[in-house]
């Protein structure tokens, strides 16, 4: 395989429908990170999160029962710049909290200031 940024992108995505079965069979939510690479190889960090009785990993349950804030914005859609974004999650552990979905199904995550440049309004 050629390591360009458009295979190491097609990779990522295939990655991810492979590990759709993995999450199915465990009960978990695998999330794909960064991709490192060099000339001649490379690596892609997965995060995994257990599920509770609802579908949720821990740290976005929590958000959504104690702030507010993300509560009123938990599943809703925002436009940045020419893209829209779903808000799916929470991550307690970055300051980039807020997991989106994008609209051709990549992963995002934003810091909590972006709520203060988009309009919540679409849904």
């Amino acid at each position: 395989m050629q390591i360009t940024n458009k295979n190491l992108d097609l990779f990522r995505d295939d990655a991810l429908l492979a590990l759709k079965a993995l999450e199915k069979k465990y009960g978990v939510k695998i999330e794909t990170g960064n991709i490192s690479y060099s000339l001649n190889n490379f690596s892609l960090s997965i995060k995994v999160a257990n599920l509770d009785e609802n579908g949720l990993d821990k740290d976005t349950n929590y958000a959504l029962n104690n702030f507010e804030w993300f509560s009123n914005i938990y599943q809703k859609t925002f436009k940045n710049g020419r893209s829209y974004y779903k808000v799916v999650g929470y991550d307690a552990n970055s300051i980039y909290c807020i997991k989106c979905l994008r609209q051709d199904g990549k992963n995002y995550s934003f810091k909590k200031t972006i709520l203060e440049d988009v309009d919540f309004t679409l849904d």
